[in-house]
């Protein structure tokens, strides 16, 4: 059984995402939510979240540009965790040479900026939906227990995506939900999720997507990754239409940004 209890390098990983997010109580909050289920003290749990606020704040400090030494002014309340740096892309799946020079990313017609470059992520099981345009952009992510909910700016409203009939005589789907995981220094992602219009979430927390969502070989390597640890770093993405196992119809060929989050159970996080 594979132990998926938080470890010292999921937190450490939280340290880049911290040093430039909110007040400390949020950064604090963020942090006692990825030490959930490590069996700690209440003592042992202040220390090692007063030392996570310390190692963000100095690295911010060293972050900072150069400046003559003066420590970088603090972020506005209402500032939103940014996304880590990106991976390292992967070799190229078309045979070219590892280490070529990775294309441009497309030209952006409206929507958020990506947390990272799409083109550099392997997708699997999907629709290679790396040349589309963002038109969406993602607001917030909220995990409640047994449901993710994704809202983004054409979720509802007059200038939503469209419903796109599929299944049974009138029934339909409006988007998918894609979930992008790291795995050996790079991301993989697929489409998972099949939401029509007012559906309440996808209805499983981060705890529950092995089991849930990336289970079987077809989205192989994702289902070698095993239980999502809490704080570990997880990206989402939304496609109109009907993406999973690339089986369609897309009803248009667009998508939202990509928003990173730390993975919890119970938590809310502006993008």
């Amino acid at each position: 059984m594979i132990d998926s209890r938080p470890t010292v390098r999921s937190v450490l990983a939280l340290i880049p995402t911290l040093a430039h997010a909110g007040r400390l109580d949020q950064q604090a909050d963020v942090l006692r939510a990825a030490l959930e289920g490590s069996h700690m003290t209440d003592d042992e749990l202040t220390l090692v979240v007063a030392m996570g606020l310390l190692l963000a704040a100095v690295y911010r400090w060293a972050s900072s540009p150069d400046d003559g030494g003066a420590i970088a002014p603090a972020v506005d309340e209402g500032a939103v965790l940014p996304p880590p740096a990106p991976p390292t892309a992967p070799a190229p799946s078309d045979g070219g040479a590892p280490g070529a020079a990775t294309p441009a990313p497309p030209t952006r017609t409206a929507g958020g900026a990506d947390a990272f470059d799409l083109r550099s992520a392997q997708l699997v099981n999907a629709p290679d939906v790396r040349d589309w345009p963002v038109t969406a952009q993602i607001t917030r992510v909220t995990f409640t227990g047994n449901n993710t909910v994704i809202d983004f700016d054409r979720k509802d409203g007059a200038n939503r995506w469209p419903d796109q009939a599929w299944g049974a005589p009138g029934d339909s789907l409006q988007y998918t939900i894609w979930l992008f995981l790291q795995q050996g220094g790079a991301w993989v992602g697929s489409a998972f999720i099949q939401m029509w219009y007012g559906r309440d979430g996808a209805g499983d927390a981060p705890s529950d997507y092995a089991a849930n969502w990336y289970y079987s070989s077809r989205w192989a390597p994702m289902d070698a990754h095993g239980p999502i640890a809490g704080g570990e770093s997880i990206a989402f993405m939304v496609t109109p239409g009907n993406a999973r196992d690339n089986g369609g119809p897309l009803a248009l060929a667009e998508r939202s940004n990509i928003v990173i989050v730390p993975a919890t159970d119970n938590g809310s996080f502006e993008t």
